[in-house]
């Protein structure tokens, strides 16, 4: 009774999601028919051939803008990121010991490189928006619903062990607490997306939380948190900072526009 009842939902549930209805009426029992096995293939193949037309006309509409070399080009970059190649190369930066990752192979093969929370966090936001995740949709994110509890635990140890206790950052071993602002302010955020992603909070107080005051013993330690970056202190010190990268924007854009962005959320969090 459980496997008849079984291959009826998943005969309901094949219908539903293929828009397949006719089957229904017209062939219904070569669905109630189907082993587990069956429906399984039927599925992945039927996704894949979904897929595979998406992606195809995606291509259609590229072919509009560019020329057929440039069509090429486009197709065999895509192609590095298709099958399963992109995901083993993505398991091989895995560190068990962190349960974060690392930057390359290069790094994980040589003494001194560690996992770092910029590739930790991009590896997961490169696995969601690939659609390899989609099929989680329980807990705080799909990262959340796809990690085994172990794992979770380990890397919400480690992220929460490289917080600052004294003014609310993030800092890597490797490198310290002498780094760039920049490389200070995007630490900081993909710290707290993490954990958030894991359901999981930091130990203490962030940055944001002391340069806004969100709570009174942050408020007490705004002034750590805008001592690690001066410009940070007032609108007049912002000011000043701000105007001193208008030539440097000019000589290097890109660069010196990172290091403002990268700072979005503390300059907002500071008012």
């Amino acid at each position: 009774v459980n496997e008849l009842s079984w291959q009826k939902a998943m005969a309901v549930f094949y219908e539903l999601a293929f828009g397949d209805t006719l089957r229904v009426d017209t062939d219904y029992s070569y669905h109630i028919n189907k082993t587990k096995a069956q429906y399984e293939s039927d599925l992945l193949s039927d996704a894949k051939e979904q897929d595979e037309y998406e992606y195809e006309h995606r291509f259609d509409e590229v072919a509009k803008a560019v020329d057929s070399e440039g069509l090429a080009a486009i197709r065999a970059l895509y192609n590095d990121f298709l099958g399963e190649e992109i995901y083993l190369f993505y398991a091989s930066l895995f560190d068990p010991v962190t349960g974060a990752y690392y930057f390359s192979e290069s790094a994980r093969n040589y003494e001194g490189f560690l996992p770092d929370l910029e590739s930790t966090y991009q590896i997961f936001n490169d696995l969601q928006v690939s659609g390899m995740l989609d099929v989680y949709t329980d807990g705080a994110s799909p990262i959340d619903a796809a990690l085994p509890s172990d794992m979770k635990q380990t890397l919400i140890a480690w992220v929460q062990g490289l917080q600052d206790s004294g003014d609310g950052y993030f800092y890597h071993p490797q490198w310290g607490s002498e780094i760039s602002v920049d490389r200070q302010g995007r630490d900081l955020g993909w710290a707290i997306s993490i954990l958030e992603q894991l359901g999981a909070k930091p130990l203490y107080p962030t940055a944001l939380d002391r340069l806004s005051g969100a709570s009174a013993a942050a408020a007490v330690s705004k002034v750590i948190a805008a001592a690690s970056n001066d410009h940070l202190k007032s609108e007049e010190a912002f000011r000043a900072w701000l105007y001193s990268y208008r030539d440097k924007i000019i000589e290097n854009s890109h660069g010196n526009g990172h290091i403002i962005s990268a700072q979005a959320s503390q300059i907002v969090a500071a008012g």
